[in-house]
C-alpha cells in the first residue's frame, strides 16, 4: 500500500517536471504576486518573459538605451483586465516597486539575477572594451 503511494507521488512529480508543460503553458501563465510598499501590501498579476522577448528587450537597450527593467515590467505586468500598463503609467510607480516587480518576473522566468560586476563585464564585452 505504501509502495503504491510512493509510485503515485513519483508520477505526480514527473508531471511537474515535464519540460513540455513549460512549452505549452508556461509563458501564458498568469502569476499573482504581492508587493510591499511603505508597510502596505499590493497585489498584481505578472507573466513570465520568454527568450525571444528577453532578447528583444536587450537589443532595445543596446541600440536605443531603453530601460530593460521598465520595458520588461511593461511587457509582463498585467492590469486586472489582462492588458499591459503603459510606460507613462509605470513611471508613476516608485522605482523600488518597479525593481521588485522586475525581480519577480525574472524569478518566474527562470532568469538568474546577475551582480553589477557581471553586468559591467557584459557591457564591456558588448562595447568591445
Amino acid at each position: 500500500m505504501e509502495d503504491d503511494n510512493i509510485e503515485k507521488e513519483i508520477q505526480e512529480n514527473a508531471k511537474v517536471m515535464n519540460l513540455e508543460s513549460l512549452i505549452t503553458g508556461g509563458i501564458d501563465a498568469i502569476i499573482p504576486i504581492t508587493i510591499s510598499y511603505m508597510g502596505q501590501d499590493f497585489s498584481a498579476n505578472i507573466r513570465p518573459i520568454n527568450a525571444i522577448e528577453n532578447n528583444e528587450l536587450t537589443q532595445k537597450y543596446i541600440n536605443k538605451r531603453e530601460s530593460v527593467i521598465l520595458n520588461t515590467v511593461k511587457k509582463c505586468l498585467l492590469k486586472d483586465d489582462g492588458k499591459n500598463y503603459t510606460i507613462a503609467e509605470l513611471e508613476k510607480i516608485p522605482v523600488g516597486v518597479i525593481q521588485n516587480i522586475y525581480n519577480k518576473i525574472q524569478e518566474i522566468s527562470g532568469i538568474e539575477n546577475t551582480t553589477s560586476e557581471d553586468d559591467m563585464k557584459m557591457v564591456r564585452e558588448l562595447m568591445g572594451f
